[in-house]
């Protein structure tokens, strides 16, 4: 394996902040970031002022990938924002690193595989990206870059088919937007992503969900817009952070939700209608 696709030669000292630490950090010194911070991990859940919407937001992605990370509570994570003192966090993020660094070698396989799907699709490199949710875009290539992955971001049309499987295996990963190309399933390996929080999968192809998805535990938003759903699997009003789903526009000349020769199967339908009854449904 050549120099620039092994990862970590040199091992940090748990003296040094984690970059990730060091992001969240940043942010909680507004001391108006910290409250509202604070405000949304107790459960708010109404607007965030315009002045410290996208910090806050940017705070709340990096606290989901912290608190995972480190195994600790959101509650943790603001008294340390509050006290200043990341000290336990920091070590606990540093061991977290330190396995997912064991683990490179027998992952290389899997990161290979990602990087030469991305080069297959003349996919950009890895950029920067100041939406709302998504901070990056593109595909890094080298293992590194991958490790730490947390938004894989595709927005233009690339002659996309397939998602590699093989993407379950980033560790970080908080986000999957492939949008407007000709992406025809879902493999259900990424359901294994216990990190994902949006799977944004608009202007493809898509046919069928199938089931486990509600293995996607921390999965807050999906968007399938655009598709051809046929097939949308009951396990969908089983998953447990859902609020917003989106279904719209699907390229059929049916409409799947009050056709009577609708594709959809009853137990489909009721699950749909579940959802609608109690999240942001869009349909």
């Amino acid at each position: 394996m050549s120099e620039d696709m092994w990862p970590f030669s040199k091992t940090k000292s748990n003296c040094e902040t984690h970059p990730l630490i060091e992001q969240f950090s940043a942010l909680m010194d507004n001391s108006k970031c910290l409250e509202w911070f604070e405000n949304v991990a107790g459960g708010w859940n109404m607007g965030l002022p315009l002045d410290v919407a996208f910090d806050v937001q940017e705070a709340i992605n990096l606290s989901y990938t912290i608190t995972s990370m480190a195994g600790v509570s959101s509650t943790a994570l603001v008294n340390a924002a509050k006290s200043g003192d990341y000290t336990a966090i920091n070590k606990k993020m540093h061991r977290s690193s330190s396995a997912l660094n064991e683990r490179a070698a027998d992952t290389s396989r899997n990161f290979s595989r990602i990087i030469e799907w991305a080069n297959d699709h003349d996919l950009p490199q890895l950029q920067r990206w100041d939406a709302t949710f998504y901070k990056q875009a593109g595909v890094p290539r080298n293992i590194r870059g991958l490790n730490n992955l947390r938004f894989l971001l595709v927005r233009e049309d690339h002659g996309i088919t397939e998602i590699p499987a093989e993407i379950s295996k980033l560790p970080l990963l908080q986000g999957i937007a492939i949008t407007s190309n000709k992406i025809t399933s879902i493999p259900t390996e990424i359901y294994q992503c216990a990190s994902l929080q949006r799977l944004d999968l608009e202007d493809n192809h898509i046919t069928r969900v199938e089931d486990g998805i509600h293995g996607l535990a921390h999965t807050y938003a999906i968007d399938l817009s655009g598709n051809k759903l046929v097939h949308v699997t009951p396990d969908i009003a089983r998953m447990p952070s859902l609020t917003k789903l989106d279904i719209r526009k699907q390229k059929t000349s049916i409409d799947m939700m009050r056709a009577i020769d609708t594709p959809l199967s009853d137990a489909s339908l009721t699950a749909l209608h579940t959802l609608v009854r109690s999240i942001d449904v869009k349909y």
